[in-house]
């Protein structure tokens, strides 16, 4: 597990997504949402990660000085090399500002669009029960 020092709606949307998806945790969601970023095309990966959007900015405080809440959430070795390298590639100060982006972006794309949400959380997953089914002879 790392200790990812989130914003505070990041926080509770990790989880609200844990509880609406059947995921079993909020780390399962974050490795989720690392494995779709790394497949989306060369052009998403730029808006995701490049563009600035500012999320956060109505606080009204200096950068670095907005509340954040660590949320434990284990990653894969892999993920985290991927992550690091595009934290280097788009000169984020920190792979843990790369994943706030990362989240920031999903986020924003799904708010009030409940079909587009679903989509992004059901996309290449299996209904957890498919693991368990069995046929009887």
């Amino acid at each position: 597990p790392h200790v990812w020092p989130l914003y505070y709606d990041h926080f509770d949307w990790l989880d609200e997504v844990a509880a609406a998806y059947a995921f079993a945790d909020a780390g399962e969601v974050l490795r989720h949402l690392i494995f779709v970023a790394n497949g989306e095309s060369a052009q998403v990966k730029k808006l995701i990660f490049k563009v600035i959007r500012c999320q956060h900015c109505h606080s009204g405080t200096r950068a670095g000085h907005i509340p954040k809440r660590d949320k434990s959430c284990g990653i894969f070795d892999f993920q985290m090399v991927w992550l690091h390298a595009v934290q280097k590639q788009c000169e984020h100060p920190s792979v843990e500002k790369t994943v706030r982006v990362l989240i920031d972006y999903y986020r924003k794309v799904t708010s009030d669009k409940p079909g587009l949400e679903a989509e992004l959380f059901w996309r290449r997953r299996t209904h957890p029960t498919q693991h368990f089914l069995f046929t009887v002879r």
